[in-house]
């Protein structure tokens, strides 16, 4: 503590806090980023005919459930 009886934050504190917080943001980037792929992919996946469906081996049904999914899932 210093003199006023505030707790002193220490370099290895700041630096240990300064990288937590750069972790988490690039995780948050990491996840973000990807979502308008996401999102491209589940509509072509929608407009697949069964033939297509049939040729990358999943059903109707899978690709509908896919395709239903939220973009950030």
């Amino acid at each position: 503590m210093d003199q006023h009886g505030n707790a002193k934050i220490t370099s290895w504190t700041w630096r240990l806090s300064a990288g937590l917080w750069r972790g988490l943001a690039r995780l948050v980037w990491l996840i973000i980023r990807d979502w308008p792929d996401r999102w491209c992919q589940r509509r072509d996946l929608r407009e697949l005919d069964d033939h297509r469906l049939r040729d990358i081996g999943i059903s109707r049904m899978e690709a509908q459930r896919e395709a239903r999914k939220p973009f950030w899932r």
